[in-house]
């Protein structure tokens, strides 16, 4: 790995004495801090468990490290891993990776010894909600281990600020009382970036003529769906219900506040169309922004669905 930057090494420093909940901009170096955090745990006089990961991620990070020379390099605990390789696993020391369904039955049945453990790494913090099984687990291990310490981690702040009080509510749910915030425009990174400015070059691929056939059919047959749906309820508001609308990342989920009330009242014919609307929308993302074999797979089977109702 590069050397730190120096807004990298003080986001290290802000979150190493306690319990916290960082939040960092989106494209700051995430990956980064939580590679540093690995490593810096990777001792087998520590247990510090990872939750919230992906497979591949754990794979990836734990390869990282072994390629740095670190030694003791994270275990990994999967459904395949047997009751009694899970012990030694936990007893090894050191990181390990293991779901919060794994890790709730372990504990649950005293496999997991609860006050080996220094604390816990939880990756996409703002994907926790009230009743996940990680907040769960982790109300299990502070019962058994008190002392223990907890750091989650989110790069969407845009997901933490959403509804009532999200972020609140997911260090009430870690029991962490400290939240620590790294923007964009904090000065420390501001200036650490403006050291060295980028050279962007844009490319723009264009549309081949076959792509711009398969675009302009989809947009008809989208413009033609919405037309059907607003004359088959008139009740509905046809300035949103438009084709330029229909471009918008957030078309889905407007659809929904409009039609979503009177579902019940709809026919079976309304609701096919919002389908089809959908449907319609997922290909033209496929066609500009998929391969051709994806785009080619996803239009055979909503063919295959039609033909089959």
């Amino acid at each position: 790995m590069y050397e730190l930057l120096e807004y990298e090494a003080s986001i290290l420093v802000d979150i190493h004495h306690e319990s916290s909940l960082l939040v960092l901009a989106d494209g700051l170096g995430m990956d980064t801090i939580i590679y540093n955090t690995l490593r810096l745990h990777s001792d087998p006089h520590n247990l510090v468990l990872v939750s919230n990961y992906r497979l591949p991620e754990a794979r990836f990070l734990t390869g990282i490290l072994e390629k740095n020379g670190i030694i003791h390099s994270p275990g990994i605990i999967t459904a395949e891993v047997n009751n009694k390789e899970r012990e030694a696993i936990y007893k090894r020391g050191g990181v390990v990776f293991v779901s919060s369904r794994i890790l709730v039955v372990d504990l649950l049945m005293e496999r997991m010894p609860a006050t080996l453990v220094s604390g816990v790494l939880i990756l996409r913090a703002h994907e926790l909600h009230e009743a996940c099984q990680d907040s769960f687990a982790i109300q299990l291990l502070r019962e058994r281990n008190p002392q223990l310490f907890i750091k989650a981690f989110s790069d969407n702040s845009l997901s933490l600020t959403s509804g009532y009080n999200h972020a609140e509510r997911i260090m009430l749910q870690l029991g962490i009382s400290k939240l620590v915030l790294w923007p964009r425009f904090n000065m420390q990174v501001v200036s650490c970036l403006n050291e060295s400015q980028p050279d962007v070059e844009e490319v723009r691929v264009k549309l081949t003529s076959e792509m711009i056939i398969c675009q302009s059919c989809i947009l008809d047959l989208m413009k033609a769906s919405l037309k059907e749906l607003c004359d088959q309820n008139p009740t509905l508001n046809t300035d949103d219900l438009t084709l330029e609308k229909a471009l918008l990342p957030n078309f889905d989920s407007l659809v929904s506040l409009y039609v979503d009330p009177l579902w019940n009242q709809l026919s079976s014919v309304s609701r096919r169309l919002v389908g089809d609307i959908s449907s319609l929308r997922r290909l033209l993302h496929l066609l500009i922004e998929g391969d051709a074999v994806n785009f080619l797979t996803n239009m055979e089977g909503l063919r295959q669905a039609a033909l089959a109702s």
